[in-house]
């Protein structure tokens, strides 16, 4: 009687085939959750951001001032050290030119993901003056 060996090698190489396949599956699939998780993360810190800014009176005037520095400074709190951000100021009924993100190293901002959430403010009681904030926020890598 001889015993064919051969049905066991191949039974052995599907598992350990199923098995590397599935693992580079989960590993692609738990990046991928990662990912959207921190994008969740971003957006969330940026809509508290502009709802803050749209209702706390003290901070719609320092927009209307056009206050940035503070701005910047008063929202620190708001990132992990993970995420940069910058919060822009720029005139609303002035010429039409984009509110651009004034960075002096765009170099470490190459192949990076950033997230603009854009808010109007458009005065208070006493001031009319329309102004656009933009809240930029990236990862650092």
């Amino acid at each position: 009687m001889v015993k064919n060996k051969h049905g066991w090698i191949r039974m052995l190489e599907v598992v350990l085939a199923i098995t590397l396949f599935s693992s580079v599956l989960i590993v692609v699939y738990t990046q991928q959750n990662q990912s959207a998780d921190r994008k969740e993360q971003v957006f969330f810190i940026q809509e508290r951001i502009s709802n803050e800014i749209s209702t706390n009176d003290v901070l719609r005037n320092m927009v209307l001032s056009n206050s940035e520095k503070e701005l910047n400074d008063y929202f620190y709190d708001y990132f992990t050290s993970d995420l940069g951000y910058r919060i822009r100021i720029c005139e609303l009924e002035k010429e039409p030119v984009p509110c651009k993100l004034n960075f002096t190293d765009y170099s470490s901002l190459i192949n990076t993901e950033i997230f603009v959430e854009d808010l109007i403010i458009s005065g208070n009681l006493t001031l009319y003056d329309p102004k656009i904030v933009n809240i930029f926020s990236w990862y650092n890598v």
